[in-house]
């Protein structure tokens, strides 16, 4: 394996968009490496480390986080000051994997689904110029944008934003989601000025839908042939994050 033709899918969203599973669902495609997610009963930004009473999201593999741009986290003290080059990342992956028998797929991968460590809220990466410090080490062979259309599906990932972020301004989350989201739309003439392709993937149709359609859109942009068992994966991820309230 040559760390160069390792080929980056790099993942772009907004926080409380379900970004980390995302990584771990790609990973389970033909040619990714794969890998394992962890439930994690904590919460996030300037709430980062507080216990939750239940799983709120999930910590992945560290080889789905790219630590590739300098820059501070919006929300919490986090900070890069310092890099790691695609090549260098590709290979510390390769290494990991290795040691863990179980992962057949560390023989055979040709593609690494990541996102900016800290960075990949596209409205503060491109004040951060996330995009320009990663293509100076890979381009990409596609971005993905985590984005939602239908107004209740919005609402259950804002109810999700409530319980990771419980701000005593009622309306706070609501505020920065959709302000994040809409510059998330407003920026890709942007993206498409640095990268060859970004694409929108609606997590709303795929997670709460079940849409085959847009399922299957995301596998020709992965350039995977699609899972048998996708619709499983999903629903254990749903019905554990997203339960649907009983009266």
């Amino acid at each position: 394996m040559k760390s160069k033709d390792v080929e980056c899918h790099l993942v772009m969203h907004t926080a409380c968009m379900c970004g980390n599973f995302f990584l771990y669902f790609m990973g389970q495609h033909e040619g990714f490496l794969s890998g394992k997610k962890w439930d994690r009963a904590t919460r996030i930004d300037k709430f980062w480390g507080e216990k939750s009473p239940e799983p709120l999201h999930l910590s992945i593999e560290r080889h789905n986080l790219w630590q590739g741009a300098i820059g501070a986290a919006e929300n919490s003290p986090h900070q890069n000051t310092w890099t790691v080059p695609w090549d260098e990342h590709v290979r510390w992956s390769y290494l990991m994997a290795s040691k863990l028998r179980d992962n057949e797929t560390v023989r055979t991968f040709t593609k690494l689904s990541v996102k900016p460590n800290l960075l990949h809220n596209v409205k503060h990466a491109m004040k951060e110029n996330v995009i320009q410090q990663l293509i100076e080490s890979v381009m990409p062979e596609c971005v993905y944008l985590l984005g939602v259309s239908n107004p209740e599906h919005y609402d259950r990932f804002l109810a999700r934003a409530e319980k990771l972020r419980p701000y005593d301004d009622p309306g706070l989350n609501d505020r920065f989601l959709f302000d994040n989201l809409l510059g998330q739309r407003e920026h890709i003439p942007d993206l498409l000025k640095l990268v060859p392709k970004v694409e929108t993937i609606d997590v709303g149709k795929i997670l709460f839908d079940v849409d085959e359609q847009e399922y299957h859109t995301f596998c020709k942009h992965l350039k995977s042939p699609p899972l048998e068992h996708w619709r499983e994966i999903i629903k254990e991820y749903t019905d554990k994050f997203f339960p649907i309230e009983t009266q």
